[in-house]
C-alpha cells in the first residue's frame, strides 16, 4: 500500500508535540517535534534524510510510561534543510496508537483553550508538560 492511500485512511491531527526516535538497533537520533499524527502514523522533522522502507523506534513522551511504535518510514521530503518523514506504524489498529492519538487532540485543545482563557501561548512540548502535571495518573492501561 503506499503512502497516499495511507495518510487518507485514518484522521490526522496537527501537533508539535515532541517525538524521539532511533533506528531500529540504533542509538537515539534525537528529539524534534511531530508535524500531525493519525492512529495509522506521525510526521515529523528530522535533522536528516532516512530512505524509505527503513525500520524505525519512535518515542513520543507525553505519558508515562512513554508511548512507543515500531514503524517504517514511507517518504521522505527535503524541507527548509531538513527532512519531513512520514512513518506508518507496524500496527495501526493498536488500542495504544489510538489512546495516544486521542492524547495528542486533548493536549492541541489545551494549547487553544489556554490562548483563548490566558492569553498564554504554549509549544506542543510545554502543553503536554503541563497537561501531565495536571492528569497524573496519565497511563494508557488505565484508559484502553
Amino acid at each position: 500500500m503506499n503512502g497516499t492511500i495511507e495518510q487518507r485512511r485514518y484522521t490526522r491531527y496537527t501537533t508539535d508535540i515532541p517525538v524521539l526516535y532511533g533506528l531500529r538497533h540504533a542509538d537515539g537520533e534525537g528529539k524534534y517535534s511531530m508535524r500531525n499524527v493519525s492512529q495509522g502514523g506521525l510526521c515529523f522533522r528530522a535533522a536528516r534524510h532516512i530512505e524509505p522502507g527503513t525500520s524505525i523506534h519512535v518515542f513520543i513522551p507525553i505519558c508515562r510510561p512513554s508511548f512507543e511504535v515500531d514503524g517504517e518510514v514511507v517518504w521522505c521530503q527535503e524541507q527548509e534543510g531538513e527532512y519531513d518523514l512520514g512513518i506508518r506504524f507496524d500496527e495501526p489498529t493498536h488500542e495504544f496508537g489510538a489512546w495516544m492519538v486521542d492524547q495528542v487532540r486533548k493536549i492541541e485543545q489545551y494549547k487553544i483553550d489556554t490562548e483563548r482563557d490566558q492569553s498564554r501561548s504554549l509549544s506542543g512540548e510545554q502543553a503536554a508538560a503541563e497537561w501531565i502535571a495536571m492528569h497524573p495518573d496519565l497511563t494508557p492501561s488505565a484508559h484502553v
